[in-house]
């Protein structure tokens, strides 16, 4: 009877405009027919892309300014200041604009592919997934099911609501509906904000 709830409101969510997914058991099948029916689907995948700019231009201009009050006599002053300010700004903003990828999108294109997809909906029919040692180890830095030992990294985008290391129904929906919009952005300063800091759809402008 649980079942049968579980899988009648994801049917709900699925008529809302998200991908039909049956329950943990069978769901990389019923993803697999839905795409063959023409409905979509999302993924999860790479987890590197973490505030790239982060840092960048810190102390920049710094000691500059040397030399003040050179100049005894004859041009008292000269040089005060000198380089006061140069550089201020420098690095300020650099990094801005610089895309964040959802950790779904290997190849950074803005775009899930169904093969993005079926990888978070490995996580989920894990039970959980853990940090790959090395990150390379893995094309996403993860690996899938449950390991308390191995989780230092930085958790998996899709793994938001709640982070606990495990991929839930909702969260896989969520990527789901990115590869039904063609694509996806980084929008931390959406008003009201999303729930992961991403929108669906392609980048503006793009």
């Amino acid at each position: 009877e649980g079942d049968l709830t579980r899988g009648e409101l994801v049917e709900e969510r699925a008529r809302a405009g998200a991908t039909l997914v049956p329950h943990r058991a069978p769901l990389r099948v019923g993803v697999e027919r839905a795409v063959e029916q023409g409905v979509g689907v999302p993924a999860v995948l790479d987890g590197e892309c973490r505030s790239p700019a982060e840092g960048e231009g810190e102390g920049e201009g710094e000691g500059e300014g040397e030399g003040e009050g050179e100049g005894e006599g004859e041009g008292e002053g000269e040089g005060e200041g000198e380089g006061e300010g140069e550089g201020e700004g420098e690095g300020e903003g650099e990094g801005e604009g610089e895309e964040e990828y959802h950790d779904a999108d290997q190849n950074h294109d803005n775009v899930i592919s169904l093969s993005e997809v079926l990888r978070i909906i490995q996580f989920y029919n894990s039970g959980g997934y853990h940090c790959a040692i090395p990150p390379e180890n893995t094309e996403d830095g993860y690996v899938p099911g449950p390991n308390p030992s191995q989780q230092d990294c930085v958790p998996h985008a899709s793994d938001y609501n709640p982070q606990n290391w495990m991929i839930s129904l909702s969260e896989v929906l969520r990527v789901i509906q990115f590869y039904n919009s063609g694509g996806y952005y980084h929008c931390p300063g959406e008003d009201p904000p999303t729930e992961d800091g991403f929108c669906p759809g392609p980048p503006p402008g793009a």
